[in-house]
């Protein structure tokens, strides 16, 4: 989730055909690299207007659709970007959280 405020990414394989998994997706996108905690936030994680502000307010919207582990994974981003909290405070465009 580190590198999921991407801006472009490939929906595409190799091939040519869709990619049909997250797996999948973050292996055509992020070749070589291995998801674990000790990856380096991309996306301006302290900024709220930032990418990691938009991630953190897609998977809020996910959440509140339903969307299956959603709100799991909302819970972790924002435990990834806390100082972002504060700069809510100077841009509320993302003033959206889970119902």
């Amino acid at each position: 989730m580190a590198k999921a405020p991407g801006y472009f990414l490939k929906l595409k394989n190799a091939s040519g055909k869709w990619i049909t998994s997250w797996s999948e997706l973050a292996q055509v996108n992020f070749p070589g690299l291995t998801c674990d905690n000790s990856l380096e936030i991309d996306g301006y994680p302290t900024w709220s207007a930032g990418y990691a502000g938009v991630a953190r307010a897609m998977l809020a919207a996910a959440s509140n659709a339903g969307v299956q582990d959603a709100a799991q994974a909302y819970t972790l981003w924002k435990s990834k970007t806390p100082l972002m909290d504060k700069d809510f405070a100077n841009d509320p465009t993302w003033a959206i959280v889970p119902r």
